[in-house]
């Protein structure tokens, strides 16, 4: 029987690949799932104008709500996409013995500070703890790979 081989970063970049998916999953249901909130009269309001507003895009009809709502499902895939990728890279090349390398970490890094940066800034404060978990956790991968690099 083998025994595994402890590569330095690894379990860093995984929990913050994960921190990733769980963003997704969170934004997706909380948006599209059976437990969303209820809209505030206001909000209905605020929706219907959206739906009615077209956006002079080429190609055919769209309106603000489209967008909007096309743009949210993107981001959850993209997101998912993101953790998802990064998931299989780790795993395929922890099979292979090697670590990711510590310059991947790094911008996985500055991908998710951005994406921290924007949430702050623009949305709500659930996905907060996910993606400051993301930065922290592909920080120390990229720490302890570029320490363990020959």
């Amino acid at each position: 029987m083998e025994t595994a081989v402890s590569i330095p970063g690894a379990r860093w970049f995984r929990i913050a690949s994960w921190m990733h998916v769980l963003v997704a999953l969170g934004h997706t249901l909380g948006n599209f799932g059976p437990g969303r909130q209820v809209p505030t009269p206001e909000e209905s309001q605020v929706y219907d104008a959206m739906a009615q507003l077209t956006m002079r895009f080429p190609g055919p009809r769209h309106t603000l709500m489209d967008f909007a709502t096309g743009w949210s499902v993107s981001m959850g895939l993209l997101y998912l996409g993101f953790g998802a990728v990064n998931l299989t890279l780790e795993h395929a090349l922890r099979k292979e013995g090697r670590g990711v390398p510590a310059p991947v970490s790094f911008v996985n890094a500055l991908v998710s500070l951005g994406g921290l940066i924007v949430a702050a800034l623009y949305f709500s404060p659930p996905p907060l703890p996910f993606l400051a978990a993301a930065v922290i956790c592909f920080g120390v991968a990229s720490a302890r790979s570029r320490k363990a690099a020959p």
